[in-house]
């Protein structure tokens, strides 16, 4: 009777502990998910489809297209965020018109817009009205040797801005361009390493660019408006003679455009690097410093035109 009674008690000792080890791991919980705040656009148009929704915080650059498909006007686009911060919005229609919203900013309520025609940034753009655009060289080492900046719409990049000027490492210019457009930026440093920012939007209160590693594309880029780019490397091999200008221009063309160098001077086995678009046919010349002392010329069968 006595052990009968022992197991028994040992039996509900057992049973008794595992129930409150039991309750004890049921009382651990994990909570790892994150407030999902809403970002919802709207197509409020009438006659016009989305094809392209941009959302990202003001502080980053455009990441990448979030719609995948269509948005037919009525349809709307829910867009969760877990950060209460300031954000960018771009939105493009079938027919290349841009919505554009800066430094919104967005708390836990979250953000609705519904796009309408009156969104447009044509229509949302001041008027003359100038804002300032800021550029700083954010590079360690590296001074910005030349500096273009353009409206997005226009063929060419223009004149260097810099002019006579050199932006050494945390130094920054300004000028004045008219709000309410975007704009293509483009620096060089002494190395020929190539910066661009493509399609900035210039509101009244104005623009920063500061030219940081991010923005090197010393290699082939894509682009819808700029298309591909190859490099040529011209190597200075004539022996104790500089070259004070280089051209490079397409085959068959009436003029040899302007300098490549632009006011470098191509030192005895120095390098310097340029781009051009691929698949073409080029011609290209060179012009030398000749000092008091002359040239040695050996003319050979490779000059031979």
């Amino acid at each position: 009777m006595y052990k009968t009674v022992l197991f028994l008690s040992l039996l509900i000792l057992a049973v008794s502990c595992g129930s409150e080890n039991e309750q004890d791991v049921q009382e651990i919980t994990y909570d790892d998910t994150a407030p999902e705040i809403e970002i919802v656009i709207e197509n409020g148009l009438e006659n016009s489809t989305l094809i392209e929704i941009w959302i990202d915080p003001s502080d980053e650059p455009w990441s990448e297209n979030l719609l995948d498909g269509r948005l037919t006007p009525g349809e709307e686009f829910v867009f969760p965020v877990s950060e209460t911060t300031s954000y960018d919005i771009q939105i493009i229609d079938e027919d290349g018109e841009s919505y554009t919203f800066l430094d919104m900013d967005i708390d836990e309520d979250g953000f609705k817009w519904t796009v309408t025609a009156e969104d447009s940034d044509w229509n949302t753009a001041s008027s003359g009205e100038l804002a300032t655009v800021t550029i700083e060289n954010g590079l360690d080492k590296e001074s910005i040797w030349y500096f273009y900046g353009t409206p997005s719409s226009s063929d060419d990049w223009g004149a260097d801005r810099l002019d006579w000027m050199v932006l050494e490492p945390g130094d920054a210019f300004s000028f004045d361009v008219e709000s309410g457009y975007y704009y293509d930026f483009y620096a060089r440093n002494g190395n020929s390493d190539f910066y661009f920012a493509f399609d900035n939007y210039v509101d009244y209160s104005g623009f920063t660019w500061v030219i940081t590693p991010y923005y090197l594309d010393n290699t082939i880029y894509e682009d819808e408006t700029y298309g591909t780019s190859a490099t040529v490397s011209l190597i200075n091999r004539l022996g104790s003679v500089s070259i004070l200008y280089a051209f490079g221009d397409e085959s068959g063309g009436e003029f040899w455009g302007e300098n490549l160098l632009e006011g470098y001077v191509l030192e005895p086995q120095d390098e310097f690097v340029f781009y051009i678009q691929p698949e073409r046919f080029y011609d290209f010349q060179v012009e030398v410093a000749v000092k008091d002392n002359g040239v040695f010329w050996e003319v050979t069968p490779d000059n031979m035109d």
